[in-house]
């Protein structure tokens, strides 16, 4: 094939998303009037088209010639339709995670539906096996809508221009298409995050804006829970967790807001407030399994579904689904940060390494629960009542499960030699300082936090550092306590006021102290005091540092501070330092490689999430019996007796080869 020449397009190829754009393009070479563009991963069995003649009868196709057998003809109007039906997902069996997602996609593509529209009448266009009227489709634009960004699910906004033009949208209950779900853990975690940005995205829609204004009230109440309002209640409910944990660190740690809680009582008060989110967080997000199972197949079996799920950990499943969609959900609202992600629907059920999740999970769920956990070490300490687990039961449930869920649900999670490669692979990448992402903490964190500062409005930075003040709250908190031992002892103190501005003063120098000036700039100035500049704040740092370790250590040998004082001023000092290090990496431009301290603080955060998260299956993994527990606990019993086979087949193959290279190189 010989090339002629080449013409060159006047803009990108694709000008908005590129699956609704090919269904869009798709409709001029169908056939017929009705219109369905199902996804690849669905089916459907002979019986199901046996009923699609039925199926097409609710568009009252055939009314538009009612009459010319008597005489008089007259054309009935274009009702406008879109006739959706239930799902049934055969993944179901794959494992316990593909189990829990397809029950709550079950009960979403039926009795949620089936409600949304009988009583509700405010159904859209929800899944894909969805049956539109072609000509309607045609007038309205399609049957999807293809903007780039604002239009992340594609599909309900077809739905939203329906309703919007006087159409309905019904569901059916007496025809069904097969699905394949997901049934990896960032499969469905890819997935939810999709769904969730997408929610966020409709939340900033003209087409939400006008259905908002045109509803009913009780329509609209309906409309804003069975869409955008479903999504921003978990977003709530998540920063209401972390509103109360604040809250109740802030009271402790002033004795005297606390001693006048305990003497009126109000201490049952906390109690009721943390079982109402244990509720929330961990059983009414599985309440609807039961409730569907129960309508589906009756009592029994909704019982054993119950039980099922409860013993196979889905609480820490749904937990851990709840924080992808309050991170997601967030970042579309208040940044616009949304893209199609691509899960693949493949048929994963092989081990997925520790790195790419860490890079996965790290902002929307390792640090936030990281950030709750050292807040319950603080409260235990802090706290006066004595009810302190039943107090933060729902808390530990939310910590545990944004930890170690991707863990649980991961097949080979707790296998030895896998769990090893693992951490050996991430502690390499942690302290790597090549170039490759992938191959780097350094340069990851540094290309992702330098793309969230550019892309991000000033504003938007502004607000960022106005919420890391809670920070400095917590390390006021600390001067609090070191106040409180003073006065229980008697001894003199300079004013809560004036340490903590001192403790703030001293991280602000020695940080500024460590920021790099510009070495052009500075040599064409003082090109001959540059070299003595560059030794003065070397000697500078070096003597804080000094004076440093030498009161930590010197100080309460004096008998001036005792040492759980100065462990208050340690942690004042980490907080504040950590406020710090946030501030500069929003506003010095590359400052994770610029500024050492930065980079030093971070890193040391990274280490300390990995190892939290790492340790217990490093110890967990030297028990044989742990991982056929957690093989048993994800697959059924057949398939957990196939793959420990397969195991040991692969176990003795690496074997073999460790013991051919070996021959060879005697």
């Amino acid at each position: 094939m010989l090339e002629e020449y080449r013409v060159e397009l006047p803009g990108q190829i694709l000008v908005g998303e590129g699956k609704p754009n090919n269904q869009n393009h798709a409709i001029i070479f169908t056939r017929g009037e009705a219109i369905q563009a199902i996804d690849m991963n669905q089916d459907g069995s002979l019986e199901e088209a046996l009923k699609q003649r039925e199926m097409l009868q609710e568009f009252g196709f055939g009314e538009r010639r009612i009459g010319l057998l008597g005489g008089r003809s007259r054309e009935a109007p274009n009702l406008g339709r879109i006739v959706g039906f239930r799902e049934h997902v055969f993944t179901h069996n794959v494992s316990s995670i593909a189990n829990f997602f397809s029950l709550q996609e079950t009960g979403f593509v039926t009795a949620t539906q089936r409600v949304l529209d009988e009583p509700l009448a405010i159904r859209f266009h929800y899944g894909h096996p969805d049956v539109f009227d072609k000509t309607t489709a045609i007038t309205q634009g399609g049957i999807s809508r293809p903007s780039k960004g604002i239009h992340l699910s594609e599909d309900i906004f077809a739905g939203f221009y329906w309703v919007l033009r006087g159409g309905r949208s019904s569901q059916l209950d007496y025809i069904q298409a097969g699905k394949g779900r997901d049934v990896g853990v960032s499969q469905i975690t890819g997935f939810t995050a999709k769904i969730s940005m997408g929610n966020g995205m409709q939340a900033r829609s003209r087409e939400v804006c006008r259905l908002a204004q045109q509803l009913d009230f009780f329509r609209l109440m309906s409309f804003y829970y069975s869409s955008v309002g479903g999504f921003l209640t978990q977003c709530l409910l998540i920063l209401s967790v972390f509103l109360y944990m604040y809250t109740k660190l802030f009271i402790a740690f002033d004795p005297v807001n606390a001693q006048l809680i305990n003497d009126s009582g109000s201490e049952a008060v906390f109690q009721t407030v943390s079982s109402s989110f244990a509720i929330q967080l961990g059983f009414l997000l599985i309440l609807p399994i039961p409730m569907v199972a129960f309508v589906e197949h009756g009592i029994s079996d909704a019982l054993g579904t119950l039980l099922g799920v409860l013993l196979r950990l889905s609480p820490f499943f749904f937990v851990f689904g709840a924080g992808t969609n309050s991170y997601y959900v967030n970042a579309a609202i208040t940044q616009g940060t949304a893209k199609y992600q691509a899960t693949g629907r493949g048929f994963v059920i092989e081990h997925e390494n520790f790195l790419q999740g860490f890079r996965t999970y790290l902002p929307s769920h390792y640090l936030p629960a990281l950030e709750l956990l050292v807040l319950l070490l603080i409260y235990a300490r802090f706290t006066i009542f004595h009810n302190y687990f039943l107090e933060t039961l729902s808390v530990w449930l939310l910590v545990v499960g944004f930890l170690y869920s991707p863990l649980m649900f991961n097949p080979n999670g707790l296998d030895n030699q896998a769990v090893n490669a693992d951490f050996q692979q991430w502690l390499t990448w942690l302290y790597s300082n090549v170039e490759d992402p992938s191959k780097s903490w350094l340069a990851w964190y540094s290309k992702v936090t330098e793309t969230a500062r550019q892309n991000c409005q000033f504003r938007k930075q502004i607000e960022i550092t106005i919420m890391n003040l809670r920070l400095l709250l917590v390390a006021w908190g600390f001067v609090k306590g070191i106040e409180a031992d003073r006065a229980k002892c008697g001894q003199f103190f300079i004013g809560v006021g004036w340490m903590c501005l001192g403790i703030f003063a001293v991280v602000v120098i020695f940080f500024v102290l460590a920021l790099p000036f510009n070495k052009e700039r500075d040599k064409k100035r003082h090109p001959f005091d540059y070299g003595s500049t560059q030794r003065v704040r070397r000697v500078l740092m070096l003597v804080a540092g000094v004076l440093v370790v030498g009161a930590l250590i010197g100080v309460p040998l004096s008998n001036y501070i005792s040492l759980e004082q100065m462990v208050y001023t340690f942690f004042a000092f980490v907080f504040a330092a950590y406020f710090v290090t946030l501030t500069v990496l929003w506003f010095v431009p590359n400052a994770l490689r610029r500024v050492a301290p930065v980079q030093f603080v971070l890193r040391a955060v990274a280490l300390a999430l990995g190892l939290l998260i790492q340790a217990p299956a490093l110890l967990l993994s030297f028990l044989p019996f742990m991982a056929d527990i957690q093989t048993r606990m994800l697959f059924n019993a057949s398939f957990s007796a196939r793959f420990s086979v397969a195991k040991v087949f692969a176990q003795e193959g690496r074997r073999k080869q460790i013991g051919g290279g070996r021959s060879k190189g005697d």
